[in-house]
């Protein structure tokens, strides 16, 4: 079975990309005490609060963290959670079934981005704007414009053949 310290350190790759520096900071603890904590012997010197921080943050199920047992991320269910937001429920849900299904955590990340660029495009649409995708009109490549203004061709520099 998987050591505590192994199971921090599946945390850290799997929830900061394996960023320990960045995983560190999001808990709030200090990357010198954070690193006596991936030991065998540290194991036992960590802090219920950093722990406490660790579930929290990154939504990890506390019998995988100090057990091994179940699942690493805890299993909000799919009913709908009193004013939890409906964007971050698409999100959620998405990423739940991808990760079910045993894909890539890189994937899952860009599907979740994707799930959050089309809500962006709705929203967009929806206050008459343009969505991520299209160019406001103002935007428009140069192409588009008059093609009477770039009719000559014009010397480079250091370009004497014209």
């Amino acid at each position: 079975m998987m050591e505590f310290y192994e199971r921090i350190k599946q945390v850290i790759a799997t929830c900061a990309g394996g960023n320990q520096s960045a995983f560190v900071k999001k808990i709030g603890e200090s990357i010198s005490t954070f690193n006596g904590y991936l030991s065998p012997a540290g194991q036992d010197r960590i802090k219920a609060k950093t722990i406490r921080q660790i579930l929290v943050t990154f939504d990890v199920d506390a019998n995988w963290l100090l057990l091994g047992a179940g699942p690493m991320f805890r299993e909000v269910g799919t009913k709908t959670l009193p004013g939890a937001d409906p964007i971050a429920q698409r999100v959620d849900q998405v990423a739940r079934t991808m990760r079910e299904a045993g894909v890539d955590e890189m994937k899952i990340l860009a599907a979740a981005r994707d799930v959050l660029e089309g809500e962006m495009a709705k929203l967009a649409k929806a206050r008459g704007g343009y969505s991520v995708c299209e160019p406001a009109p103002d935007e428009q490549a140069k192409a588009a414009e008059d093609p009477a203004e770039y009719s000559g061709r014009q010397a480079a520099a250091g370009d004497d053949t014209v």
